[in-house]
């Protein structure tokens, strides 16, 4: 019940926004609800990884920037990387931890095609990266200096990272529960950078 009301509240959403902005917003939608109803098949043939990028970095990103400006901004791209990867790293690291399980009910993760160990350094980078990422653009000016206050959620990432370098050695075990904290990491990391913004706003 409570996701077909989530569902409604959705789409009415969506049709209030287009009514409002016009009809990219609908073209948008209509590629996110596909993303979603493909990602079954698309996480059981490896492309999952794709699937959340697009959908909840990539299409969101266009998306407010359209309903917001009334058109498509190309400097908003500068944020697909660094949100996308980490949101891609929670669906990772979960699958990082089922690939044994995964290969015996024969699905095809991209986890499992690149093995375990490559698999582990995928998931560090991808959320290490992102911090990478807005260094460099503040220094070239892209982003405002105030976005340097992501640093502040680097603690997150590295507790991260030296748990799941433990995975080759130990297993499921050395990993349960990052997923969690990678969902941790990007609510903190998103959110300071937003503060980042308002502050070259307000200050």
């Amino acid at each position: 019940m409570l996701s077909v009301c989530l569902l409604v509240v959705a789409v009415l959403s969506g049709i209030v926004l287009m009514l409002c902005t016009g009809l990219p917003v609908l073209y948008l939608g209509l590629a996110g609800a596909l993303l979603i109803v493909l990602y079954p098949w698309m996480k059981y043939h490896a492309l999952g990884d794709l699937d959340i990028f697009l959908t909840y970095s990539l299409l969101p990103i266009l998306g407010t920037s359209y309903v917001a400006t009334g058109d498509f901004r190309p400097e908003t791209l500068w944020l697909v990387l660094p949100i996308g990867l980490i949101t891609v790293g929670i669906l990772h690291i979960n699958n990082t931890r089922d690939i044994e399980h995964d290969k015996r009910a024969e699905i095809s993760t991209f986890a499992m095609l690149v093995g375990k160990r490559c698999s582990v350094v995928i998931y560090c980078l991808e959320v290490l990266l992102p911090f990478v990422w807005v260094v460099a653009t503040v220094l070239f000016g892209v982003f405002p200096y105030w976005s340097v206050l992501v640093l502040l959620a680097m603690g997150i990432a590295v507790g991260n990272v030296r748990k799941a370098m433990l995975f080759t050695k130990e297993g499921m075990r050395a990993v349960i529960g990052v997923d969690e904290m990678t969902a941790k990491l990007q609510l903190a990391f998103s959110m300071l950078l937003v503060v980042s913004f308002f502050l070259d706003l307000f200050v």
